[in-house]
């Protein structure tokens, strides 16, 4: 069942929300309420929007809202390591990711038939093999408090 786009996604969705609220717990920053709070909410709902239509647009969307939270975030930063992170993740993000993105986007919106499951490409592994590495580190630092 756990193999299902919808269960995985929902599963997601929860520890997603739950490890933005520990960054901003690591922040300082309200979360829930406040404005990077419901930044991630209409992220997350823009997310279940990429699954359900399957558009590589949507998805782009998505990864902007995120890269204006992750800004949102270097702004509000309390130290110099916080600032490098979310600094260098945002670089990233329009540098390299984005434009990637952007470019070999189909900029269409099909109706929902069904989920894709397929072997990742360079473009996908260049943005999740990074994440997956960094974001227990990340983890980390926010309850370690640095």
């Amino acid at each position: 069942m756990i193999y299902s786009p919808i269960v995985a996604r929902a599963i997601a969705t929860i520890a997603e929300l739950c490890f933005y609220q520990a960054e901003a717990n690591w922040l300082r920053m309200e979360f829930f309420g406040a404005s990077i709070g419901r930044l991630a909410i209409v992220g997350e709902l823009v997310c279940w929007s990429h699954l359900l239509l399957q558009s590589d647009l949507v998805g782009n969307i998505e990864d902007t809202i995120w890269t204006l939270m992750y800004a949102k975030m270097a702004v509000n930063a309390k130290t110099n390591l916080q600032f490098t992170f979310y600094a260098v993740f945002c670089a990233f993000m329009i540098v390299v990711h984005l434009p990637r993105m952007f470019q070999r986007s189909n900029l269409r919106f099909p109706l929902y038939r069904g989920a894709v499951v397929k072997t990742p490409d360079a473009d996908t592994k260049a943005w999740v093999v990074p994440m997956l590495f960094a974001m227990p580190l990340i983890y980390t630092l926010c309850l370690l408090d640095f």
